[in-house]
């Protein structure tokens, strides 16, 4: 089949339109998500802390280069948006260094691992088994007894499932490091 050059430009006009149309639904549904400026210039109180700078109780928290939020009026124990970690010191006040470390290390594996949860959480444990801070059942049984209280949400899964997940990750990864099997 032989186009003719008028046939040709429409054609060429259709693909243009319909590749802008489709580049401009994609620009303007997408999630937005605010920079660190403009995180800290919108939420009054909320303290930067540089990349490597962000300890907790001795340990240094450290998100490969990426910035920490410190923002006492945010609505969970931590969160994540593109290029920072937000923490929410008076939430975390109180709570064990593995269950604190935890929520960083979860909050980190976001920047690496998307939205999903499950892979946050393995991200978290491996973070905890090469730092040192995971050694141990009991550690692992202390981010479960906290995490077993979370109910479902529309992004994570009940937090008995994401226990029993979480271990049977540790177990594999701790059997594999000492040769020994759970």
């Amino acid at each position: 089949m032989k186009f003719s050059a008028k046939q040709k430009i429409i054609l060429l006009i259709l693909v243009i339109g319909f590749l802008s149309l489709f580049a401009a639904i994609t620009y303007f549904t997408r999630p937005y998500y605010p920079t660190i400026h403009e995180y800290i210039l919108s939420e009054r109180g909320a303290i930067y802390v540089p990349p490597e700078k962000y300890k907790i109780n001795g340990y240094k928290a450290s998100c490969k280069g990426r910035p920490t939020v410190l923002d006492k009026k945010f609505d969970s124990w931590g969160g994540a948006y593109p290029g920072y970690i937000i923490i929410n010191p008076i939430a975390n006040k109180g709570l064990a260094t593995t269950i604190r470390l935890y929520i960083y290390y979860h909050e980190c594996g976001h920047q690496f691992t998307g939205i999903n949860e499950m892979k946050a959480d393995n991200f978290a444990i491996l973070q905890g088994l090469d730092s040192g801070w995971l050694t141990k059942d009991s550690d692992m049984q202390k981010i479960c007894h906290f995490v077993s209280k979370i109910p479902a949400d529309a992004l994570h899964k009940d937090g008995k499932t994401r226990c029993k997940a979480m271990t049977s990750f540790f177990n594999k990864k701790t059997s594999r490091r000492t040769g020994k099997h759970h």
